[in-house]
């Protein structure tokens, strides 16, 4: 990740808003997004009624779409100039997928910007990332909700974990970090040739 690209003026953070950002072109991303609909973000509705979920990204189906006019609490957005404004007034970033596949871009969209995620161990397999440290795991739809509910009720703990994300970036998935050890690696090569 270009970690600087992501470091951009925060707007201002709606503190009940939730977001997923994906390409909603994918079987997973849509699954992933039907199953927060339907079995998370409900719990999540009854304990913090004033929740909106956020779902930005290309070519949701028209399913998907659907639901910002069955709930006005969920807005749908199509695909966006810049993810980044969306990501930045956001509170939480949930992924919850649970087909794997893909990069998992999304949760190294949200780390460079600081923001808490909440994931499925599915959605963040293959990151160097450890649960309740840098992201908070959850796999079944009341757990989930429970982990949600318990950062939006607590600013202080979503701060520690946007920053340890950031600092797992910038470690781990900055692009100068591992050009550097690509470029090593290069050396290193040419010289036994």
């Amino acid at each position: 990740m270009d970690i600087h690209h992501y470091d951009v003026d925060s707007q201002e953070i709606d503190e009940n808003q939730l977001i997923f950002v994906a390409s909603f072109d994918t079987f997973s991303n849509q699954d992933g997004v039907n199953f927060f609909v339907k079995e998370i973000f409900p719990l999540i509705k009854l304990k913090h009624p004033k929740i909106t979920f956020w779902i930005v990204g290309k070519d949701p189906p028209p399913k998907i779409r659907e639901y910002s006019d069955e709930d006005p609490c969920i807005h749908v957005t199509g695909t966006v100039p810049d993810v980044r404004e969306y990501i930045s007034r956001s509170s939480i970033c949930v992924v919850p997928l649970r087909i794997g596949g893909g990069s998992r871009l999304k949760i190294l969209e949200a780390l460079p910007m600081r923001k808490p995620v909440v994931s499925t161990s599915i959605g963040a397999e293959g990151l160097r990332l450890d649960d309740g440290k840098n992201i908070v795991i959850a796999d079944n739809p009341e757990d989930f909700a429970f982990k949600v509910l318990s950062l939006l009720s607590d600013p202080s703990k979503r701060r520690k974990l946007g920053e340890a994300g950031w600092d797992l970036v910038r470690s781990c998935y900055d692009w100068k970090i591992l050009a550097e050890k690509q470029d090593f690696v290069w050396k290193n090569l040419k010289r036994r040739v």
